[in-house]
């Protein structure tokens, strides 16, 4: 009985992390190749760190004198390497990080790390002492613990596996709320999206969401003598298209307003506890399927097949959710396993060889430029899908030519904004924006299909303290109000032409969703938030942005610092 114990506790602490991603995944994704690289890398581990514990015990431990059981050394040893699946969950909750806006992410220095090994190792050494001492109560906690996580997961299969169960043959109740957010009872119309004992919808619309980083609304564009606005509206109706006048972002920053967007709900509110990294929002969400986020919902419960095609700074990287441009095998591979060991401490191993083979073969800007690498998906897919197509213009770096012809040489990557052709250098980004757009669309108009089409960006842009003095002086308007007002454009089937249009990016999913499968899905308030850098004294928070309370005096793109005009903040 007892070997059957141990050898029952040994092995489940290799294969709980497993256990406990079906639990938190729709099963269904969960593919028999999946299945295969996860058991068998936990295999690999297995072995290898049984084979090192023997030979620590065999050779190490009589040199150093020290007596311990086998069996116990061995159910130590796997029950640290379980522990070691939650190194980034608690890596990043005791060290945040530094946020790097053009990469999104949070760097780590070395010294977290060590931090953390150190924190680790203690605990090691105090289970490792205590172990023997209370060997009967501890083997009964693990046996336990893991029976108890076993049952979670039958559970879960047998309610949520379609095929277990005809569950999803309606979506009944299906509510997406996003769990970053506090929600007080008298906003959950803001928070909830609802779909109740709605049948799965016969249609096979695809959608798109084509984001253009950084771009000004038209008639913010055209007071910085940017563009005509007429002339592309013109464009864009010769071409079936409608563009939207006062649209606006929601958020400032690309990681919140695509949460909002795809999301279809605000990621946080003035009612939210204060963030300390950006591990619930985009494109995070995207990268890691165990996280449980509205677009996964709405993607997996009404069955879309989700395309990504992003761009140098945030680029597609697949999972059982996300569909991307590569025939890489290695990629393949390597990007299953990182589904099972994205918290842990073994992602970095993976990470040093993904970093080689992670190259898609096309990015946004590639996808826009050719229309039948849409349809030769299309017919290969054979299915419903959302498509995002996130391109990093015009946000720097300015690559274009006046002829909108790419630079090879001289490229800054991160230009000052204070520089005197800096506006030049975004107006040529702009109109080479539009041109891409106009290519896309006069290629789209020829199509047949019956394809949502939104184009549109995260949010607008800031400018050198003469242009904003400039605007304020004859427009009366604020940096703010050239950062939320957004290009936007769209094309939907002649069936949807009488749905109510949104007016801000929160209600894009809403109105595609009623277009695509025939609902009717109530819009959200148009609130929009500003919040605060990092480094700033309110980093982590929002603010609903009302123009009569705006101060910009309390509110920086760089690193807030004491001066007379904002000592009141």
């Amino acid at each position: 009985m007892k070997k059957i114990n141990f050898l029952f506790t040994y092995t489940s602490f290799y294969i709980l992390p497993i256990i406990l991603l079906l639990s938190q995944t729709n099963i269904s994704l969960i593919t028999s190749t999946h299945l295969k690289y996860y058991f068998g890398s936990q295999l690999i581990i297995l072995l290898l760190f049984t084979l090192i514990s023997y030979f620590i015990y065999r050779f190490c431990f009589p040199i150093i004198n020290i007596k311990v059981n086998l069996s116990s050394f061995l159910i130590i040893n796997s029950f640290f390497i379980f522990l070691l699946f939650y190194y980034r969950p608690i890596l990043f909750y005791f060290f945040p990080g530094e946020y790097d806006p053009l990469v999104h992410k949070h760097s780590q220095t070395w010294l977290n790390h060590l931090t953390i090994l150190i924190g680790y190792s203690i605990f090691y050494l105090i289970l490792f002492y205590f172990y023997e001492k209370g060997k009967k109560l501890i083997d009964t906690f693990f046996i336990i613990y893991i029976l108890i996580n076993l049952l979670i997961f039958l559970t879960y299969s047998v309610k949520y596996n379609p095929n277990v169960t005809s569950t999803f043959n309606f979506i009944k109740k299906l509510k997406f709320i996003n769990n970053t957010t506090i929600v007080n009872p008298s906003d959950k119309k803001n928070q909830w999206l609802k779909i109740d004992e709605t049948k799965k919808s016969s249609n096979k619309t695809d959608i798109f969401f084509i984001v253009f980083d950084g771009m000004l609304s038209l008639d913010r564009a055209e007071k910085l003598n940017i563009v005509n606005q007429e002339d592309h509206i013109n464009e864009l109706n010769l071409n079936g298209f409608n563009y939207v006048d006062n649209f606006s972002s929601n958020y400032i920053p690309t990681y919140l307003s695509l949460a909002s967007t795809l999301g279809s709900s605000f990621p946080v509110t003035e009612k939210s506890k204060k963030y300390k990294n950006h591990s619930n929002f985009f494109p995070k969400f995207l990268l890691n399927p165990r996280k449980e986020h509205n677009f996964i919902n709405i993607i997996s419960k009404l069955e879309y097949k989700f395309v990504w095609a992003g761009n140098l700074h945030v680029d597609c990287i697949p999972n059982i959710y996300t569909y991307c441009f590569t025939k890489n095998i290695a990629k393949d591979y390597l990007t299953k396993l990182r589904i099972l060991y994205f918290d842990s401490i073994f992602v970095y191993f993976l990470n040093s060889f993904t970093h080689k083979t992670l190259l898609n073969e096309i990015d946004a800007e590639k996808f826009l430029s050719n229309i039948s690498i849409y349809n030769n998906l299309k017919d290969s897919l054979k299915e419903k899908s959302i498509f995002l197509i996130h391109v990093l213009k015009p946000h720097p770096p300015f690559e274009f030519d006046k002829n909108c012809n790419k630079l090879t040489t001289n490229i800054d990557h991160d230009p000052d904004v204070e520089d005197t052709n800096y506006l030049e250098k975004y107006k040529i980004a702009y109109n080479c924006s539009l041109k891409i757009i106009n290519s896309w669309i006069s290629q789209l108009s020829k199509n047949k299909d019956e394809s949502i089409t939104f184009i549109f960006a995260d949010h607008g842009w800031f400018f050198d303290k003469n242009t904003k003095k400039k605007v304020k002086d004859q427009y009366n308007l604020n940096e703010l109000e050239f950062r939320l007002p957004v290009y936007f454009a769209y094309k939907i089937p002649d069936h949807c032409k009488n749905l109510q249009v949104p007016k801000s990016s929160i209600n894009l999913m809403r109105f595609a969703l009623n277009c695509a499968e025939d609902l009717d899905i109530e819009f959200l308030e148009n609130k929009s938030y500003f919040n605060f850098p990092p480094g700033h004294k309110n980093y982590g928070y929002v603010k609903e942005y009302k123009k009569e309370e705006f101060d910009p005096n309390c509110y920086s793109t760089v690193l807030q610092k004491k001066t007379k005009s904002n000592s009141h903040c």
